[in-house]
Order: C-alpha cells, then structure tokens, then sequence
C-alpha cells in the first residue's frame, strides 16, 4: 500500500508532515509481517524518515514472544541543538510482547546531544553533553493498572562534556550533595574539562524522572522477555532499498 500525502488536506500540510508511507505485508505459514515506510517532507529539521516492522510469529506459545517490533528513525539534526556538537543523533527502538500483551522494550540513543540549563533567568548551567542511552522498558498487559511497569532501567552508557558550564547563582557543591557526586567532580579530573566521562551525574540525574520522565523503577523480572531483549536485532535502515528512497513509493512495484 502507498499513499501520497502530498495530495492530502494540502491547505494545511506542514513542512513537517510525511509526504510518502508505504506499508508492505509479508504473509508465510510461520510468521505475518508488516512494515511501514514513512517518508518526511525535505523541510523536516530533524529527521529523513520512519521505519516500523511488526512481526507475528504464528509458531510461538501465546505466552512467549509472539510480537516482535523493531523501529528506526534516521536523524538529520539534534533535537536540542548545541552550538559545537556536530554528531547526528541515532534512534533506534526493539519491542517484544506475548499474545495479552505483556513485553518488554528497549530504545537506543547515540550521540545525542543535551544542554543541561539549571535556571534561564540566572543563566546557571551545568553546560552542554553528548551522550549514549539505552532506556529498558518491561510492561504488563494492563496499562490501567497501578503498577503498569515492572521494570523500567534508563542508563546512560557514555557521555561526553562539551563545554558551556557557567553557575552564576548556584554552588557547583550544592549540586554535588543533592546528586551525591564525589566532592571534586567539577574541579579534579571526573567532569571537569571538555572531553571528560559525565556518565555518573547523568545516570544520577535521568534515574531521578529527569524533565518530568519516569524514574528508574522495579527490577529485572528474569523471564522470558529478559532473554528476549538481551540481543537486539535493531534496523539498520529506514529505506526499502537499504539505501535511499528511489522507487519507493512508485503506484506500480513489485513487493
């Protein structure tokens, strides 16, 4: 299936917008498959396209992996933009759920970049970072329920300062007790220099619900889903062809 979305409400098309999907089925004795192409207009400042693969294996135990779903964004600029960092970010997610709906999800962020502002009107900031995710998601069916999470681990595995700290009001030692870092964490040789391995503060500030998040919570329940995500199989590329997007959103193709 291929649909043009230039051709759709074009009074109120944003630069944004998708202008091509394509979804194609992939049907076997053993597994259903669905995967969707989503191409963005060229004015998107951020990304170049959206790719979705949703797999159904027919073999499985309902309560196994019967649904796999594996995601890929490719990125053309940060979504915080910092004057000095240059990488262009990578987004990739890998999803496993049993037939009720209880799974597992992993994302997986590189070089992303993060301007950690402490206060606009005092101009107190912590300066700017580079860094690599990895946020771990199990789930239960129910996402009603009070404790619709039984595990969810956001661990920052690199980072990078990049420069920019300034605290005008704020004490560099306040910030240190209330992320309990080493008392010399800014001024000896863990995060202070351009360059240096901010990992710990990080971990300590995205384990805490940073920007209104979900803290750190529960803990690995060892099942099934554990095995599951241990190795994602990730995407590696947004485009039909492996490459670029020519001939795929053709009205007449060969699947």
């Amino acid at each position: 299936m291929v649909v043009n979305g230039l051709s759709i409400d074009t009074e109120n098309r944003n630069q944004e917008d998708p202008i091509n999907m394509r979804i194609d089925f992939t049907y076997t004795d053993t597994a259903k498959v669905a995967e969707m192409f989503l191409r963005f207009d060229a004015g998107n400042e951020w990304a170049d396209g959206l790719r979705i693969e949703v797999t159904k294996d027919l073999t499985a135990s309902p309560l196994d992996q019967v649904y796999t779903a594996r995601g890929l964004i490719d990125m053309k600029a940060q979504f915080l933009p910092v004057i000095g960092i240059s990488e262009i970010p990578q987004l990739r997610m890998f999803t496993v759920s049993d037939r009720l709906g209880e799974g597992a999800a992993v994302a997986e962020f590189v070089d992303v970049s993060l301007p950690l502002e402490v206060d606009a009107m005092t101009g107190d900031t912590l300066g700017n970072y580079i860094f690599d995710k990895t946020d771990t998601y199990f789930f239960d069916a129910n996402q009603d329920s009070a404790t619709p999470w039984d595990w969810i681990d956001k661990t920052i595995t690199d980072s990078q300062y990049r420069g920019g700290r300034s605290m005008v009001t704020i004490m560099e030692s306040d910030v240190i007790a209330f992320l309990s870092l080493s008392p010399t964490y800014f001024s000896g040789t863990e995060c202070a220099n351009v360059g240096d391995d901010c990992t710990v503060m990080l971990n300590a500030i995205f384990g805490d619900g940073f920007a209104e998040q979900e803290q750190n919570q529960g803990m690995n329940p060892m099942d099934w889903r554990s095995t599951a995500i241990t190795s994602p199989a990730y995407l590696n590329s947004v485009y039909p062809n492996g490459s670029d997007w020519v001939g795929a959103f053709d009205l007449s193709f060969m699947p």
